[in-house]
């Protein structure tokens, strides 16, 4: 276990979980349940291919990022983009582009050589039906489509989700006050073991 307690691996489980885009079981449920029983591709993280001749100005790469992506890779509300700029030898650029009512597609390009790597998004149309759910997550919460009515039925389902444990408690708590113990007889139980 890497030198690491139970309490600490699952801990780490947990925020992993919550970093990775929300309550893991959940995201990985939905997703089987829209898909049919398929299970969601893995995280791939954009790695920039080291080998390649560093540039003598690194900005100009970003420079021609953020024009490829208004230009060529961008597809919908093509002046929307959000660009990073890469920290490390190993990073990618990150082009956020198709920013189109709360959906968004995530474009890593090689800091070197300006080729879209394998762990990019797909355009939003050509998504299967449970990748599209995915990415309409948070417009739909955000009432981004739908407007009004999508907001309200995801508060009234929080709503309903965050009362669970409440009315479980209070129904649980009645059962218990309905079995009532005669007096004493916990007593007689204890000196007869």
């Amino acid at each position: 276990m890497n030198g690491q307690s139970h309490y600490e691996l699952r801990f780490a489980d947990f925020r992993q979980s919550l970093h990775g885009g929300g309550f893991a079981w959940i995201n990985k449920g939905v997703y089987w349940l829209a898909s049919g029983g398929a299970a969601p591709a893995p995280y791939q993280r954009g790695i920039s291919d080291t080998t390649q001749i560093a540039p003598k100005n690194p900005l100009a790469n970003v420079d021609r990022a953020f024009k490829m992506g208004m230009e060529q890779i961008g597809v919908y509300n093509k002046d929307a983009i959000i660009i990073s700029f890469p920290q490390k030898p190993a990073d990618a650029i990150y082009v956020c582009t198709d920013m189109d009512r709360g959906a968004w597609r995530d474009v890593f390009l090689d800091q070197y050589t300006l080729k879209q790597l394998p762990s990019s998004g797909v355009q939003i149309d050509q998504l299967k039906f449970a990748d599209w759910l995915r990415r309409i997550n948070y417009a739909l919460h955000v009432g981004a489509i739908g407007n009004l009515p999508t907001k309200t039925a995801c508060f009234a389902a929080s709503l309903i989700c965050a009362s669970l444990p409440v009315t479980g408690f209070l129904s649980g708590g009645a059962a218990v006050d309905s079995a009532a113990v005669e007096p004493g007889s916990v007593k007689k139980q204890i000196h007869t073991a």
